[in-house]
């Protein structure tokens, strides 16, 4: 099955499409695992959009930016579809969701020779590393 086809859980019924990682350089460095995409995300289709100063695209770039990884990096979130609440906003991914869906974001992970991963937040910590988190 291809991603953009994907119907392993119930976040494809809301999406506008499929949020693929964004794979930037040759040689990526660094891999990058968000929660899920927000609104601006699932219309573009790429991870971590910058849509001004409060958004969590904001904050991503100018980490990777400081840590020189701009250039080189990939971006990826734990879900490939945005999770809408039931007034229409961004919503967070269940566990079962995120466990539907990461065999997209294991496939990234075996197919590239990064050297750090860093995860924002809990959802990508459970995701990646399989365990129950507080983050509190």
């Amino acid at each position: 099955m291809l991603l953009s086809e994907c119907k392993r859980c119930s976040l494809y019924k809301n999406r506008t499409q499929v949020v693929k990682p964004l794979v930037i350089g040759k040689h990526p460095q660094v891999m990058f695992i968000g929660e899920s995409p927000g609104k601006n995300e699932d219309l573009q289709g790429l991870p971590f959009r910058d849509t001004g100063k409060n958004s969590a695209g904001y904050w991503h770039w100018k980490i990777a930016k400081q840590l020189g990884v701009d250039k080189s990096c990939i971006c990826i979130n734990t879900v490939q579809c945005r999770p809408v609440t039931k007034d229409g906003k961004n919503g967070k991914p269940t566990l079962i969701q995120i466990e539907k869906c990461s065999v997209w974001v294991k496939n990234v992970i075996d197919k590239y020779n990064f050297r750090l991963m860093i995860l924002y937040g809990a959802f990508a910590v459970k995701s990646v590393l399989g365990f129950n988190s507080s983050m509190g």
